[in-house]
């Protein structure tokens, strides 16, 4: 963690899958306020930056080859906007709930999205928009559930039509 807040995940693979309140830089959690992913991380962990309030801004590099961000990654943070990168496959369940300040989700052009599981944005009450990629076979149980302002668009004949009129 550097004096102004960013926190660098750097490596290959996957990150670890940590409990609630067990990541390595949890106590410092006050102060995270820029997490900054590399490009050759393949996983965001389990609870990775559950808990982190503090945090406003997640950016990954260029190139990322990120695949799943997993259970409640960024719960319970101060996430305003996020946008996904393309080689993103999987959003686990809780993956980015309880964030009262994220408004905007956006994924980058040619996202690889197929699944956002169950609860993964539940209670982001400040979320307006969020357009489902093209590519989405499954949207899980209240995935959405308690964003009563959020916006959802979609491609005409995607899979998601359906979940965004329902």
């Amino acid at each position: 963690l550097y004096n102004n807040g960013v926190l660098k995940i750097t490596g290959s693979g996957a990150m670890t899958d940590f409990e609630a309140g067990k990541a390595p830089w949890y106590k410092y959690k006050a102060e995270i306020v820029t997490v900054e992913i590399g490009k050759d991380i393949t996983s965001i962990g389990a609870y990775g930056f559950y808990g982190c309030e503090a945090l406003k801004t997640v950016t990954f590099a260029e190139g990322s080859s990120l695949k799943t961000i997993n259970k409640s990654a960024f719960g319970l943070t101060g996430i305003e906007t996020i946008t996904i990168p393309a080689s993103v496959e999987s959003l686990a369940d809780y993956a980015l709930f309880n964030n009262a300040s994220l408004k905007t989700v956006l994924f980058e052009d040619g996202s690889k999205l197929t699944t956002i599981g169950r609860y993964a944005f539940r209670n982001d009450k400040a979320l307006e928009s969020v357009y489902i990629p093209n590519g989405v076979t499954s949207i899980d149980t209240g995935a959405f559930s308690g964003c009563s302002n959020v916006e959802l668009s979609v491609a005409d004949g995607s899979y998601a039509l359906e979940y965004a009129i329902g």
